[in-house]
């Protein structure tokens, strides 16, 4: 079974609809003994570094990432259900949505990204992965993410920065707009009349 993981995680989002919930899954071989393997996906999810942006135009269609602890290795892969490269996202994006699978009783399966349910993260866990050679290219792999540079103004707002949040205290708290190709433009016409506005899960 576990030759098979590698191949599965590519499509471990494909069964997934419902944004910002994650389908959690139960796979023999990793995905079966609950927190057992916490420190090699959190090892995984440390790779994704906060202030780095991950994908764009030019990227790979999955944004890959893994982490060998002993004999588990754990395995994070943005993508899309269509193969299609999935939108531009924060590292600390990622992590919140690395959060929600580590929910799941054996902290595997897959969430997609809010407003797009087409894209998202899955995670997987494979035991014994060191000594089969089909692994051997999916150990300890870092994603690759670029330094975003901020729009400067837009209309009559300024980039003030960027700031930390969570889904139980947000830093703006009078309404939100979920789209899935927002942007900085159209998240400020949508402001209109506030004095702040602000992106999440986008550039």
């Amino acid at each position: 079974m576990a030759s098979c993981l590698s191949v599965f995680l590519l499509g471990v989002f494909a069964g997934h609809a419902v944004a910002q919930s994650a389908t959690c899954t139960r796979l023999t071989g990793g995905c079966s003994a609950g927190n057992a393997h916490n420190a090699a996906l959190r090892g995984a999810a440390a790779r994704f570094d906060a202030e780095l942006v991950y994908n764009s135009e030019n990227s790979n269609a999955v944004v890959f990432s893994s982490f060998l602890d002993g004999d588990s290795l754990a395995q994070l892969s943005y993508s899309c259900r269509d193969g299609s490269n999935p939108p531009a996202i924060g590292g600390s994006a990622i992590s919140s949505l690395v959060q929600q699978v580590f929910s799941c009783p054996n902290q595997c399966g897959s969430v997609a990204l809010p407003g797009n349910p087409q894209c998202g993260l899955g995670v997987l866990v494979v035991e014994g992965a060191n000594s089969m050679p089909c692994f051997a290219k999916a150990i300890n792999v870092a994603p690759q993410g670029v330094r975003p540079g901020p729009k400067p103004r837009s209309g009559s707002f300024t980039f003030l920065g960027c700031y930390t949040d969570s889904i139980n205290a947000r830093v703006l708290t009078a309404g939100s707009v979920t789209a899935a190709n927002m942007t900085v433009d159209e998240c400020v016409r949508l402001a209109r009349g506030f004095k702040y506005a602000g992106l999440e899960y986008s550039v």
